[in-house]
């Protein structure tokens, strides 16, 4: 019993410790005055790598020094916050100008000095994607359902230890019953006196071992909910991710290396066996592939809104689901005004990327372009405009046709971009939407706009 127990209270132990230390990296920062964020683009690399937690120093913006990491409010509504170096002060302006490390060339837009947030001191790696889970609601969940665990094994640990020092023995040096056991005749059988004293001294085999068994049960239960809820959530992650990884290795060709990219026509960077995989499922009407950026899957069509919200292409259950096609839209991409959905992941598959266009200023300068792969033609598109909506705006509207309506269903979308990026789009074009989950707007939607520019027939 011993054994289990101390067994018991290490786990119990190393659980709860684990969670308040993860809960304190944040917490404890914040009482000390540090701001803390998480790191989810790659602008910073390798200085700050992605998923790092960093933790801002509130500083006067007449305090900052040429090379210093600062965190800065984004200019785009709901962009929060850019973590970048600062290359230049401008002290007369009231402003600085800064750049990513992994980024090419300085950002366009100065930073003004109220834009500051404060000066990174220093980060953690990896903690920024542990705060970012336990933020959210399954996350709150499972750090409830762990701290819940850990005192449920430490109460255990304390039971058997109370029930694991064996029997209980009566007090030899009570005087009155010594002098009753020296006038009791020899021939009363005092084993049976013994035997009923040692009995009556001794708990109850049969209540104890219930009660054990009651509280193993409970405690399996509540760890096997705990770790099930784990489980489910990044064996769906692995499940959805490997799929692709084999549809990518098996039915794809990409040009990788940059400088191979560079010296071949935009229509060649991807090829797509776009008919094998039509074989194993008729749905499969496309492929979407961003240029630079690894959002690469195949586009799924039902006709409804349901079927592929939860399913990958193998139709097999997945949060991750697929990307897919409205319904009420015609799946060949001709209408002037095309829909597709996609997740926005924490692990940033599906469209968990579409996040950056509106968190860092210059994503949108390498990754203004996405291709969409037919059996018999490409088409290329540029992203014009991008915002988050509410999940009923008017930009779910479909499908359109070139008339003055959808003149000034462009118009309105301009009107609410959350940049002017120079990119023409007309009632003659089609226009394609991609939208998924936002992430700083509550139940409201994020979503990205492209006008086709180009297209090529193989």
């Amino acid at each position: 019993m011993k054994v289990i127990a101390k067994i018991l209270r290490a786990v119990g132990t190393i659980l709860l410790v684990g969670m308040i230390l993860a809960c304190a990296v944040v917490v404890v920062p914040k009482i000390a005055g540090f701001s803390v964020y998480a790191v989810i683009s790659g602008s910073m690399e390798p200085t700050i790598p992605t998923g790092s937690l960093v933790f801002v120093e509130k500083v006067e913006p007449e305090e900052l020094l040429t090379n210093d990491i600062v965190a800065y409010n984004s200019q785009i509504a709901g962009g929060g916050v850019i973590t970048h170096r600062v290359v230049e002060i401008k002290k007369e302006e009231r402003s600085f100008i800064t750049k990513g490390d992994a980024n090419s060339s300085s950002d366009v837009t100065p930073v003004k000095f109220e834009q500051l947030v404060g000066r990174v001191k220093s980060y953690i790696p990896g903690f920024g994607k542990i705060a970012l889970v336990l933020s959210e609601k399954n996350g709150k969940l499972i750090a409830g359902g762990v701290i819940l665990v850990a005192l449920f094994l430490n109460l255990l640990a304390s039971f058997f230890e109370k029930t694991g020092s064996g029997k209980k023995t009566l007090k030899k040096n009570n005087p009155i019953q010594e002098s009753l056991e020296e006038n009791v005749p020899e021939k009363i059988d005092t084993e049976e006196n013994d035997s009923i004293k040692e009995v009556s001294a001794q708990p109850k085999k049969g209540n104890k071992n219930a009660s054990i068994l009651l509280l193993l049960g409970v405690g399996c239960l509540l760890i096997g909910a705990a770790g099930f809820n784990i489980y489910r959530i990044f064996h769906d992650y692995n499940s959805s991710n490997n799929l692709y990884d084999e549809l990518e290795d098996d039915y794809v060709t990409t040009i990788s290396k940059e400088e191979e990219l560079e010296n071949v026509p935009w229509y060649e960077m991807i090829s797509v066996d776009l008919a094998s995989l039509q074989e194993q499922n008729s749905d499969v009407k496309g492929w979407i592939y961003f240029e630079n950026e690894a959002i690469s899957y195949p586009i799924l069509y039902s006709g409804d809104d349901d079927t592929y919200l939860r399913r990958t292409m193998d139709k097999k259950s997945a949060t991750a689901g697929s990307i897919f096609i409205e319904g009420m839209n015609n799946p060949d991409f001709e209408d002037s005004h095309t829909l597709i959905y996609g997740h926005n992941m924490r692990n940033l598959s599906m469209f968990g990327k579409l996040k950056y266009y509106k968190e860092d200023p210059d994503y949108y300068i390498d990754h203004m372009y996405f291709q969409i792969i037919k059996n018999d033609v490409v088409y290329r598109y540029q992203i014009f405009a991008y915002e988050d909506v509410s999940e009923d705006s008017f930009i779910y509207a479909v499908p359109y046709g070139p008339t003055e309506d959808f003149a000034e269903f462009i118009d309105r979308i301009y009107g609410i971009s959350y940049r002017q990026t120079g990119a023409v789009a007309t009632k003659d074009d089609k226009i394609i939407t991609l939208s998924t989950c936002s992430t700083t707007s509550g139940e409201g939607r994020f979503v990205v706009h492209g006008v086709r520019v180009d297209e090529h027939t193989y």
